[in-house]
């Protein structure tokens, strides 16, 4: 009921019509449940589609669509397991290999060495 209502109001600050609504909706939704509210630093009983309807009303009329389409489109959200993953690649890929030319460098010896 609540996920009802959030959309409906955000719907009423976008102005959509029914049929713009209704595909909306299904991509927020979705987006909701796979990503966003699943996101752990989110304050207790917050929701995505309350917090975007917030955000969207900073913005005059003419600018939201604008707005709301940097979140649909460009916005990149990266899970916690998502994080923890990137995190264990980036030290090996990236840390270790820095480390090793770095010292390599300073005692004067090839990197495998």
């Amino acid at each position: 009921m609540a996920d009802r209502m959030a959309l409906d109001l955000l719907a009423d600050v976008m102005k959509w019509d029914d049929a713009v609504a209704t595909d909306e909706y299904a991509w927020l939704r979705m987006m909701s449940a796979i990503k966003y509210d699943g996101y752990a630093d989110f304050r207790a009983g917050a929701r995505f589609v309350e917090n975007l309807v917030v955000w969207l009303k900073q913005f005059s009329h003419g600018d939201r669509a604008a707005a709301y389409a940097f979140v649909k489109s460009r916005l990149v959200y990266i899970s916690p397991a998502e994080l923890r993953c990137l995190i264990d690649l980036f030290f090996p890929e990236v840390v270790t290999p820095a480390l090793r030319k770095a010292t390599a460098e300073m005692l004067g010896i090839k990197p495998y060495e």
